[in-house]
């Protein structure tokens, strides 16, 4: 949870000038404030334009080291290019799009209606300049094409890669875990992995395509009405992977669609594959349990969080409940639309919509997953027992080699050169090179 606001912190002080072509709201002018005063290196002033809940849980030296954090990631900071205010409710959100010397950040951040205390940020998306978003070079013999896919709202980009020489070859559809994860795995939030650029290469290396995307309100995937991100549910995900796989199955070239969800992504497939005539599906370190039991269960590791009261938050947000009181250290992550999403993810039970899947069906978890444990994989098991199970030894949850001990395992994520489990590899080609019917 620390991190999670350090990042979003962090985000916010890309919000250096702002011009006079800009709308000047109060909510502007405060955020105009709030960039001037780290600029001109006054972080307690800046500090104090925080929500007094807030505050208790920043740093001395947060604002400092998020500054310096983005000029050393995104190079020297020129200017801000759009500001607007996207959504007037409890919460107001500005949406902002900075330009720094290595990218254009899209990022948003919250302040109260009616108090205009700021509250936190969410960083939209990342488009680092001079590559296009999505097109690395390919390892494999391969070549790749950039497209886009027409879904409600607006259109999903992705990149299907293609593998040389073969013709009628099966094709892999993606979906990324959540969070703000791009095609080819990598956060906005700081972590680089290349895990879904590395999937989609080695299925290419025997002949198989893949199709891999930036979700909504990601990557190149931001034109979307409405504009503002606190519209989304978990349903729009899941619709979008719809209009993805129809896509890929009018391809003739295409012998067989396969879904390989991971973490959240795991469940969107999940769905999706009951509503199009898909013909195999993988999970790739899902969960077993609800969203809502997952989560309880994430925050019980971190210090200093209360479980009883998670719980009871959680609870009420299961029932359509808007929970308003909300400790100061949860603040952030329950924030009114995130309260929504979360609403609509957990009406699903994925050990019951697993069961809905009468295609093959590989599970696979790690056992140094930090994040998914191998308990998860096992409920979706038994759940739906004719599947293949397989538990890698030492696999983590960006789908690569790692120890146990948290900090080194954490240090993977990364490390964009760490190859994947070379296990998770042969068991994936195996299984859509020949998969039993079910």
């Amino acid at each position: 949870m620390k991190r999670v606001l350090t990042a979003a912190i962090t985000i916010a002080l890309l919000l250096f000038i702002i011009g006079n072509s800009f709308a000047q709201t109060p909510d502007t002018i405060l955020a105009k404030r709030f960039i001037e005063l780290n600029n001109r290196g006054k972080f307690e002033e800046a500090r104090a334009m925080f929500a007094p809940s807030i505050q208790p849980q920043l740093g001395k030296d947060i604002l400092r080291e998020a500054w310096e954090q983005f000029n050393h990631q995104f190079g020297r900071y020129i200017r801000i290019a759009n500001m607007e205010v996207v959504r007037a409710d409890t919460f107001r959100h500005v949406r902002t799009i900075c330009d720094f010397e290595k990218a254009d950040v899209t990022f948003s951040f919250t302040f109260s209606a009616s108090s205009h205390e700021l509250y936190g940020f969410i960083i939209e998306g990342v488009k680092n300049k001079g590559e296009k978003a999505g097109k690395p070079v390919p390892l494999a013999n391969a070549h790749s094409i950039d497209t886009s896919v027409a879904v409600d709202g607006g259109k999903i980009y992705g990149t299907l890669l293609i593998p040389d020489e073969e013709k009628n070859y099966p094709v892999v559809l993606i979906i990324a875990g959540s969070g703000p994860t791009d095609r080819n795995g990598n956060s906005t939030l700081g972590e680089k992995s290349n895990m879904y650029l590395m999937l989609a290469d080695s299925l290419a290396a025997y002949g198989i395509a893949s199709f891999r995307y930036d979700k909504r309100y990601l990557g190149e995937s931001t034109d979307f009405l409405p504009s503002d991100i606190s519209h989304i549910s978990f349903d729009d995900y899941v619709n979008d992977a719809v209009d993805i796989i129809r896509f890929l199955q009018k391809d003739p070239e295409f012998s067989k669609v396969i879904i390989a969800g991971h973490s959240e992504g795991s469940l969107i497939g999940m769905i999706a594959a009951q509503k199009t005539k898909v013909d195999a599906y993988i999970s790739l370190s899902g969960m077993g349990e609800n969203f809502g039991k997952i989560l309880e269960w994430q925050l019980d590791q971190q210090p200093g969080i209360n479980k009883d009261t998670v719980k009871n938050i959680l609870d009420k947000i299961s029932r359509g409940q808007m929970v308003e009181n909300v400790p100061s250290s949860l603040q952030t992550l329950f924030l009114p639309y995130l309260q929504h999403y979360m609403f609509t993810e957990m009406k699903y039970d994925p050990v019951q919509e697993i069961k809905k899947l009468h295609i093959p069906v590989l599970i696979v978890n790690g056992t140094t997953d930090l994040q998914i444990t191998v308990k998860q994989a096992e409920l979706l098991h038994q759940a739906k027992p004719n599947a293949e199970l397989a538990i890698i030894p030492g696999m983590n949850h960006i789908l690569k080699d790692a120890p146990e001990d948290r900090a080194e395992n954490l240090t993977t994520y990364n490390n964009p050169d760490l190859p994947l489990n070379n296990t998770l590899v042969e068991k994936m080609i195996r299984f859509i090179k020949g998969p039993s019917k079910n």
